[in-house]
C-alpha cells in the first residue's frame, strides 16, 4: 500500500499538486481553508444553523483538523479536470456517525447531472468508501471499497492510472482495483456536500490533495 501514501514535502507541495489543503496548522475557531495550489481562500458556503459551529478544533485523539458539523461547505472556482488525467486523491478524515455524505466532488447528480465524480463516505454500512462518477447525459456508475466506517482518522486513497480506479484505506492497508470510467468532463471543485446542500459532511478532516500522476 506504500505507493498510495501522500505527504507533504517540506520544501513545498508534492510534484503535481493541483489540489492542497493542509487543515493541521489552522486556528482554533477560524473558519477559513486556504488552497494552497491556487494560493486562496476557498468560500464558505453556510448551509443552515447548527451548534456547535464548524471551524478549526484540537481533538483529543486526531489533534488539529477542521470540524465539519453537518451545515457547511467549501467550493473553489473552476473544476479539476479530473477526467483527462491520471490522478491521485487523498484524504485524511473521521466522521462523527454513519449517514451518507460527501466528502469532495467535482460532479454530481442531485436533480440534473453535472459531469464529474463525486467521492463520498457512508454509501451503506459495508461500503464506507465510495466513488460515484455521471456525465451530463446522466450516466452513472459507483464503485466502492469493502468495509465498515469505524468513526476512526482514516486516510483514503482514489487513484486512476493506466490499469484502472483503485479505491484504497490506507489506514486499514485495503484496496480494490475497477475499470475506469469517463465522465466527459468536470464542473466544479466542492468540499463537503453536492451542489444542492444535501448529503453534508459531518465530522473532521486533516488534509485533502490531489495530485496528477504518469
Amino acid at each position: 500500500m506504500q505507493e498510495f501514501m501522500l505527504s507533504k514535502k517540506k520544501t513545498g507541495l508534492p510534484a503535481g499538486a493541483i489540489f492542497y489543503i493542509d487543515l493541521t496548522t489552522g486556528n482554533v475557531g477560524d473558519q477559513v481553508i486556504y488552497e494552497q495550489v491556487t494560493k486562496q481562500n476557498m468560500t464558505r458556503v453556510s448551509l443552515g444553523s447548527v451548534s456547535p459551529a464548524d471551524g478549526y478544533v484540537d481533538h483529543p485523539t486526531f489533534g488539529r483538523c477542521y470540524y465539519f458539523n453537518g451545515a457547511v461547505a467549501f467550493t473553489l472556482p473552476g473544476a479539476l479536470a479530473l477526467d483527462t488525467m491520471h490522478y491521485r486523491l487523498q484524504m485524511e478524515v473521521a466522521t462523527y456517525d454513519t449517514s451518507y455524505m460527501i466528502a469532495f466532488a467535482t460532479g454530481d447528480y442531485p436533480t440534473t447531472p453535472h459531469a464529474g465524480s463525486n467521492f463520498n463516505l457512508n454509501n451503506t454500512t459495508s461500503a464506507y468508501w465510495t466513488l460515484f462518477q455521471t456525465t451530463n447525459g446522466g450516466i452513472t456508475r459507483t464503485i466502492a471499497l469493502n468495509g465498515s466506517n469505524d468513526l476512526g482518522m482514516n486516510t483514503l486513497v482514489s487513484q486512476k492510472d493506466g490499469t484502472g480506479t483503485t479505491m484504497a484505506n490506507t489506514t486499514k492497508g485495503t484496496s480494490q482495483l475497477f475499470d475506469n470510467f469517463g465522465t466527459l468532463g468536470d464542473s466544479f471543485t466542492r468540499i463537503g456536500s453536492n451542489t444542492a446542500g444535501n448529503a453534508v459532511l459531518k465530522g473532521w478532516l486533516k488534509s485533502l490533495s490531489v495530485v496528477q500522476i504518469a
